[in-house]
């Protein structure tokens, strides 16, 4: 079972306060091409980019929709939740990672 697959449950099983994500989303695709979009998330990860960069990503990838009523409805839901990711000290451009127990002296 992969990381995703812990939040994907029946809506019957659905626990008051928390949200159910739709599984299976998109079953038009082929299983080989859900697994290469799969596959491009992975490697997307792994540049270990925040949240707040993934809200981004997701923002430039739906200004990519050819379809502009689902552009204009997916960019529109990103902007009204982006507040909702805070910002890191990495998103803030502070990468300086000290050594545990360091403090900076100002």
């Amino acid at each position: 079972m992969s990381e995703v697959d812990e939040f994907l449950v029946n809506p019957e099983d659905a626990v008051e306060g928390e949200g159910y994500i739709q599984p299976n989303i998109e079953a038009k695709l082929s299983s080989k091409k859900r697994q290469e979009c799969r596959e491009i998330v992975q490697e997307i990860r792994q540049f270990g980019i925040s949240q707040r960069q993934l809200v981004y990503l997701i923002y430039l990838l739906s200004l990519d929709l050819e379809n502009l009523e689902l552009m204009k409805s997916l960019t529109k839901q990103i902007g009204e939740q982006r507040d909702n990711v805070p910002l890191t000290n990495k998103d803030l451009g502070n990468e300086i990672e000290l050594p545990a127990g360091s403090k900076i002296i100002l």
